[in-house]
């Protein structure tokens, strides 16, 4: 965590020199709940193969945030700028409770597999989504940390529930036009009904003027989107294929603060992509040499980009979904593996990616030929495993990985107070395994980031103690046991 006491040495390093230090005035708890159900159903009519796929998810993150050091303004925390107010010194909790339920539902109809020169699939798909985020602020007593306190203010509390609901057809056509030739095309309609609500109870973190219930935001939207391919198989196992798509993403609202600064949007349009890819996939050598190659090019329109408005009296972030124009990523990714006996295998895959916007755009603070954030030019991943039996069914394995994340970029910002678009070194780890698999129980050892190193994951300034800057940084070094079984 970043303090004024300590500040860093440039805007992305860390506090303390890399020491991890807490820096909370009160507990920070936090409990996560999730539940997935999922059910397949499969029919077979015939000449018609009928499948349903049914899911149900449920999450429930309940967290309590030490907001005491955040800015109020520049240079001053929330604490102190409040603590006159109540005649003490005071501290600021934060209750965050985040919960969201999702049902799906799809049933396909599809030819039964055959030798014929066609094949179909038709299909419907139904998904339902409700959640809820809730913030409730407390006043507390630093002399004696249980006491709420009320007078002149209480903390002051923010409920925004949320719902999602949408319906698609969607159908495919593939045509073997010789033995080892295939074109396919298909297509997707889809529509989506969105809606948010938000309450601000009485509060200084929230509302001052009393209790305020935001108007009801509503939005719908549909897109009909397509896919061509064209699939040829040289050899066995080996497939070679060329691709066009469109995509689409919904747009939505974004979450409405107490005091919104200068360049927030409340909503967001969808966005829509063209994408083109050519590649081959396979295993040769009896199945030795496994691969995945593909060159892509992903065009654009009205990109949903992170963004952040930062409040020039304040120094606040306040982070939110903007629409950023045209963009392009364009490069290659490969997964390669290699079984070098029955035993050891090494693998190595991940991406060349040149992503960078079109166009201007203004509403974002960007230029053209700014990289989008957090895509890395370059990011690989080298993997060694070791699997073998050793009597009975038990197998003893072991492996080790190293994954390397180029250099990035931070969000965009709409209102620029602090450095925007900051970018981010590169970054790697290592991590190691070990154990023994019993056929139905598995037990096993780890160590993740055997080095210990300090790669910043993501990077916000203006944030923080006296506007210093925050980050998310990679997961220290870490040793664990793991027991798994199967039933």
């Amino acid at each position: 965590m970043l303090t004024p006491n300590h500040p860093p040495a440039d805007a992305t390093s860390i506090a303390h020199g890399g020491d991890l230090q807490r820096n909370s005035r009160i507990a920070e708890p936090v409990k996560r709940d999730a539940q997935i159900y999922s059910a397949t159903l499969n029919y077979n009519a015939g000449p018609v193969a009928i499948t349903s796929v049914t899911s149900l998810a449920r999450t429930r993150v309940d967290m309590v945030l030490d907001d005491s050091n955040e800015s109020a303004a520049i240079g001053v925390t929330f604490a102190d700028f409040v603590s006159p107010l109540y005649g003490q010194p005071i501290s600021i909790r934060g209750g965050n409770l985040a919960s969201v339920r999702r049902f799906n539902q799809e049933i396909r109809i599809a030819s039964a597999p055959g030798d014929r020169p066609f094949e179909y699939l038709l299909g419907l798909f139904y998904a339902n989504e409700k959640s809820r985020i809730t913030q409730v602020f407390d006043v507390l007593s630093v002399a004696q940390p249980v006491k709420v306190l009320t007078v002149p203010f209480p903390g002051g509390a923010l409920d925004i529930p949320a719902s999602y609901e949408e319906l698609a057809g969607f159908g495919q056509l593939t045509w073997h036009i010789a033995p080892n030739v295939d074109v396919t095309g298909g297509g997707r309609y889809s529509r989506n009904w969105q809606q948010s609500q938000a309450t601000k109870l009485f509060g200084f973190a929230t509302q001052l003027t009393g209790n305020v219930t935001d108007p009801l935001s509503k939005v719908s939207d549909g897109k009909a989107t397509w896919s061509g391919a064209i699939s040829w198989h040289p050899v066995e196992r080996v497939n070679v294929y060329a691709r066009v798509a469109t995509g689409y993403r919904p747009g939505g609202p974004n979450a409405i603060p107490s005091v919104m600064s200068a360049g927030y949007l409340t909503r967001y349009k969808p966005d829509t992509t063209v994408n083109y890819e050519l590649g081959a996939k396979g295993e040769l050598f009896d199945r030795r040499l496994a691969f995945d190659v593909s060159l892509f090019t992903i065009d654009w329109t009205d990109i949903q980009i992170p963004t952040i408005s930062i409040n020039p009296d304040t120094g606040v972030p306040q982070n939110f979904t903007a629409n950023g124009g045209k963009a392009r990523s364009r490069g290659v990714e490969y997964a390669l593996r290699f079984a070098a006996t029955p035993q050891l295998s090494l693998s190595v895959s991940g991406s060349l990616d040149d992503a960078d916007l079109r166009a201007d755009a203004p509403t974002i603070g960007g230029v053209r030929g700014d990289q989008l954030p957090y895509v890395p030019r370059f990011s690989n991943t080298v993997s060694v495993d070791y699997r073998a039996p050793v009597g009975g069914d038990a197998k003893v394995f072991a492996g080790v990985d190293w994954a390397y994340v180029g250099a990035r970029y931070s969000n965009f910002a709409a209102t620029p107070v602090h450095t925007i678009h900051q970018r981010l070194p590169e970054y790697h780890s290592v991590n190691l395994r070990g154990g023994v698999d019993f056929g139905g129980f598995q037990v096993d050892a780890f160590v993740t980031n055997v080095g210990d190193s300090r790669g910043l994951y993501s990077y916000l300034s203006g944030a923080g103690a006296n506007a210093t800057g925050t980050g998310v940084i990679q997961q220290p070094r870490t040793f664990g046991l793991r027991f798994g079984a199967e039933f």
